[in-house]
């Protein structure tokens, strides 16, 4: 039998170590692989937390792509059952089912690492 208290939740994410090792090898200090670490858990548990306020929720993180100095991991939270409009942010991408997103940003140029909402 179902148990009705559960939802079930589309989760998309890269584990800890492919998202770290996505980024390129020669940031990887410890210092770098711990804060993405701490990163990492913040917002997989706050993603976890606004899907299960959703109808049917979907939680995506990507590994990092590398955009000039900039190393930049884009999650969200969709609502699938929103329906899709066209509703776009500056990086052109459809916000209409997001309830929850973000990036977690590693810069180069001094090793910082941290998240945008």
């Amino acid at each position: 039998m179902e148990n009705s208290n559960y939802k079930k939740i589309e989760i998309k994410v890269p584990t800890i170590s492919e998202l770290i090792n996505s980024l390129d090898k020669k940031f990887l200090t410890n210092e770098v692989n711990n804060e993405i670490t701490k990163y990492y858990a913040y917002e997989l548990s706050s993603m976890i937390n606004y899907a299960k306020n959703v109808n049917k929720p979907q939680i995506t993180l990507q590994t990092f792509v590398k955009n000039g100095s900039q190393w930049i991991s884009d999650f969200s939270v969709k609502d699938l059952e929103k329906e899709v409009k066209d509703q776009f942010n500056f990086h052109s991408q459809n916000t209409s089912q997001w309830v929850y997103a973000g990036c977690i940003l590693f810069d180069e140029k001094d090793n910082s690492i941290s998240t945008h909402h």
